[in-house]
Formats: C-alpha cells, sequence, structure tokens
C-alpha cells in the first residue's frame, strides 16, 4: 500500500491531500486504483482533482527533466466545507510502454517512478501529493530478462531516454533502455547490449542495441 500526504496554503484556508493506493506496485497495462482524501480547516471549493504517472528522462538538450506522461481527471468541482473530509476513489490505467522500476521485487536503479495528485482549487493549482510506484513486468519482459541473466550478461545500467526509435510504433515520447555488460562467452567480439521494449496490447517490439569492440587493422 502506497500513502502520501501534502498540505497547502489556500485563500479559504489550510488544504491537506493524502493520497492511499491499494497497492503500490502493478504491471504495465493493469491500473493502478486507491483514494485521494482532501480536508481543510476553512471552505475550499475543489475545482477538479487530476491523477497522473511521472518519470525522470534523460532530454538530449535539457539534461534529465521529470515528465507527466499520462494523466486523467477524476472528479470535477465540489466543496469541502470547514472540518469535513472528502475522498475521491480513481483507476488510473498504467500505459503499456510504461518504464519497468521493479524486477522480482528488486527496484532498478536509475528509475523513478511515481503517480501524482493535482487539485486545482478556486482556479489555482494549489495542492499536490507525490507517491512512489513500482512497475513489474510483463510476462514476456521477464522471460527475456531472466534468459540475459542466465546466460551471463551482468546488468550494466538502467535509464528512460527522451525521444523516438525509428521504425517503431511508440505511444510515448521516450523509451527505457537496460544496459548489460556482455556474457564471458561474448566479451571478445562485444562489450555491451542495450535491451528496448516498446510493448502495446498486442504484443512487444524487442530492440537490441550492441556496442562491440573496435578492433585494429
Amino acid at each position: 500500500m502506497g500513502i502520501g500526504r501534502r498540505s497547502s496554503g489556500t485563500a479559504e484556508g489550510e488544504l491537506s491531500v493524502r493520497t492511499r493506493l491499494d497497492n503500490s506496485s502493478t504491471r504495465p497495462g493493469l491500473a493502478l486504483t486507491g483514494e485521494v482524501e482532501i480536508a481543510g480547516d476553512g471552505d475550499a471549493p475543489v475545482e477538479h482533482v487530476v491523477v497522473g504517472l511521472f518519470t525522470d528522462v534523460l532530454m538530449q538538450a535539457d539534461g534529465e527533466l521529470r515528465i507527466e506522461f499520462y494523466r486523467v481527471a477524476v472528479s470535477g468541482p465540489f466543496p469541502v466545507p470547514a472540518g469535513t473530509r472528502r475522498a475521491v476513489p480513481f483507476s488510473l490505467p498504467v500505459p503499456w510502454s510504461a518504464p519497468i522500476s521493479l524486477v522480482r521485487g528488486t527496484p532498478l536503479g536509475g528509475v523513478t517512478m511515481g503517480l501524482r495528485v493535482e487539485l486545482e482549487v478556486a482556479r489555482t493549482v494549489s495542492a499536490d501529493d507525490l507517491v512512489a510506484v513500482g512497475v513489474y513486468p510483463l510476462p514476456v519482459q521477464e522471460r527475456i530478462l531472466d534468459a540475459f541473466v542466465r546466460s551471463g550478461f551482468r546488468l550494466r545500467q538502467v535509464g528512460v531516454q527522451g525521444g523516438r526509435i525509428p521504425r517503431v510504433a511508440q505511444t510515448l515520447p521516450f523509451y527505457q533502455d537496460i544496459g548489460f555488460w556482455a556474457a564471458p562467452q561474448y566479451a571478445d567480439r562485444i562489450t555491451e547490449v542495450g535491451l528496448i521494449f516498446v510493448t502495446d496490447p498486442l504484443g512487444a517490439d524487442v530492440i537490441l542495441a550492441i556496442d562491440r569492440w573496435a578492433h585494429a587493422d
């Protein structure tokens, strides 16, 4: 279970936002469910509640940026009278190509995944909440990752890169690159392999980027 809590002052008083996830981990194609609890010490007219997913993306020109790549409005306007609480349930679908951040319960270093809750109060975004979430691989991704490890490849680094891959139908403006050092039996020919998944409801594209040793003539 994931829980976040954030407070923010508004013209109507102090507003607190508490986000509870039924399960803080999921897989691409499934949904994160939970509720946002809002309380205030003054009358706060909430205009809307939005939940979204964010990750840190390495952009060539701008360095690493935190990007919200999917968002859904889960509520329209409603009042929060002083001294009361309001719970707003939500269900947020996770895009099929969302970055993987957990493999067999172990976090992948270099990958940040989280849920952001945004409230607009009196036409001003005055309170939000951030909750860490974990995304496990799909079964086909897990089998491929296991095959790399069994073959002797060692995880080098994992990152999320901004941009698009030629001739691949991406739904997100970035892709995850999972880098491995070459297994010993291939070390005389290659140095490392980058593994990229681009998935959708019908299947997965698997892209390998191979770095080779430069041999002198």
